[in-house]
């Protein structure tokens, strides 16, 4: 938390909620707040060490933070509310395996860690892209064929575990830790 002079801050303000969310859990805030000098909101009465940065609703509602998701426009037309995703492993159906590969959708905090890292449901990864506070993607895992990279015609095919491993490192520049997440490349593998 950066450093504000007392006479920067705007001290013992209350909200019964509706108005602002927690920057680190999503959660609607209710109690007392400050703020600064330059729009920012925390938890308290005054600074604290251990106050928290609140995100205003009108705010969070207009940011468009990752990749994804839609832009104000499209919020504000939009009657659908955000949705905190639920955790769901997908599981490869008989169809995902005679394809030789299936999609796997992924969401996370924006300003989380690994810890926030949640595999999802398509429908719920469909429903947090209005929601500017996660992250999400979706992964093609290869699931069949070949385990290590072979020659064809003097051509090199991936094999699954190299062609998972490339789809996640490929998969981090959109969101961080999905490597530390992901760490088996062979994970429902089957000949």
């Amino acid at each position: 938390m950066p450093y504000y002079p007392l006479n920067k801050i705007f001290p013992n303000l209350f909200t019964s909620g509706n108005q602002f969310v927690l920057s680190t859990s999503g959660k609607d805030y209710k109690g007392f707040y400050y703020s600064t000098y330059d729009g920012k909101y925390f938890t308290g009465k005054t600074v604290d060490p251990s106050s928290e940065e609140l995100i205003s609703v009108t705010s969070a509602q207009k940011s468009t933070l990752s990749l994804g998701t839609k832009s104000y426009d499209e919020l504000s037309n939009s009657k659908q509310p955000s949705v905190i995703p639920i955790s769901a492993i997908s599981i490869p159906t008989p169809e995902d395996y005679k394809n030789g590969y299936y999609y796997r959708y992924f969401t996370k905090r924006v300003n989380g860690d690994l810890s926030t890292i949640q595999e999802v449901s398509k429908d719920t990864y469909d429903k947090v892209s209005p929601n500017p506070l996660y992250n999400r993607i979706q992964v093609q895992w290869f699931l069949s064929g070949p385990i290590e990279d072979t020659y064809i015609s003097g051509m090199l095919v991936l094999g699954v575990s190299n062609h998972n491993i490339k789809t996640v490192t490929q998969a981090v520049r959109q969101m961080q830790y999905l490597d530390q997440y992901l760490t088996n490349p062979i994970q429902y593998y089957k000949k």
